[in-house]
């Protein structure tokens, strides 16, 4: 499954959601594209594989051209993801009781810690 590498991004081709989107490959045969496109996603000392993309998320609406035939979104040679603020989602405590979370430390029979 091919999820976009732009941090905090959970975009997956396989979602159901994300179906109809079109995700892109990095520019990895112009290397002055290229660092752009590294800086603005976000993950430092990142290096993408033939099999990295980004989804359209992260690019602006006129980065693209429309294939009259096929009606697929194309990406125009000079298009660059743009810097999106999205944060990784907060992985919730697991095996946490709102007291303990609390500093409270209450045993289940009622005495504290």
């Amino acid at each position: 499954m091919r999820y976009c590498c732009v941090i905090g991004c959970s975009n997956a081709k396989a979602k159901t959601d994300c179906r109809d989107k079109t995700f892109f490959k990095f520019p990895l045969k112009n290397s002055q594209l290229l660092q752009p496109w590294l800086k603005n996603i976000g993950r430092q000392g990142f290096r993408p594989f033939s099999s990295s993309v980004v989804c359209p998320d992260h690019l602006q609406e006129n980065s693209y051209t429309t294939c009259q035939f096929t009606k697929r979104r194309l990406l125009k040679r000079e298009a660059v993801p743009i810097i999106v603020s999205k944060t990784p989602k907060q992985i919730p405590k697991v095996g946490l009781t709102s007291a303990a979370a609390d500093g409270n430390n209450m045993q289940p029979d009622g005495t504290k810690q």
